[in-house]
């Protein structure tokens, strides 16, 4: 399941945020195409507006193929 908040069809970006956000590929793997999305950083901020939460997983764990 890809996120909610990527948009664009050549070129991925984010709109979670009031700002545009282009994602790195690694980003795009890790979080943006994948069921783990709600981990990004700025998932939870777009869903609430109170700040970062939680940790955000790093290495192969968040990975999805």
């Amino acid at each position: 399941m890809e996120c909610p908040h990527l948009a664009g069809e050549f070129m991925k970006y984010c709109k979670a945020e009031k700002a545009v956000y282009v994602p790195s590929i690694s980003e795009l793997r890790e979080y943006c195409t994948c069921q783990k999305h709600r981990m990004c950083p700025f998932y939870p901020r777009s869903e609430n507006s109170t700040g970062l939460t939680g940790n955000v997983p790093v290495g192969g764990d968040g990975i999805c193929n």
